[in-house]
């Protein structure tokens, strides 16, 4: 490569590094000082100023939604079928979508649709509604 290329390419590296810091408001210092010693970012990492944080000249981020502060937490070695009934089951006569549970859990929505789909053909789901409409909840008999 050449040197302006590998400027290039170094540059594009610092500002995606950048671009997923400042998305992801949630990381501690303590996680980007693990970072800082044993990622393939760690160069970029440990040259990072919280003024370029702060100044990066991109747009502000949108906030992501947070998680259902209703719904709890996932327990530690929990299959994930057990989780989403509890999610379920603490909110008795609610109808929760999956974009909920994809939200609450950090999860693929693909994931969690697979689930879904898992619980109502066991009978522990009820569904009603199509695309982002559709709703699920606790079977009558669970």
């Amino acid at each position: 490569m050449t040197p302006s290329a590998i400027s290039l390419a170094e540059s594009a590296q610092r500002s995606a590094v950048v671009l997923v810091l400042r998305r992801s408001p949630e990381l501690t210092l303590a996680d980007l000082a693990n970072w800082t010693e044993d990622s393939p970012y760690s160069a970029v990492l440990g040259s990072l100023s919280v003024a370029e944080l702060a100044n990066s000249g991109l747009e502000p981020v949108e906030p992501v939604r947070p998680r259902d502060p209703h719904l709890p937490k996932a327990r530690s070695g929990e299959a994930l079928e057990v989780t989403i009934m509890r999610a379920f089951r603490s909110q008795p006569g609610r109808r929760l979508a999956s974009g909920t549970l994809v939200r609450t859990y950090g999860l693929k929505r693909w994931t969690i649709q697979r689930v879904l789909k898992d619980l109502v053909q066991s009978g522990q789901l009820q569904r009603a509604g199509k695309t982002s409409s559709t709703r699920y909840w606790v079977a009558d008999d669970c």
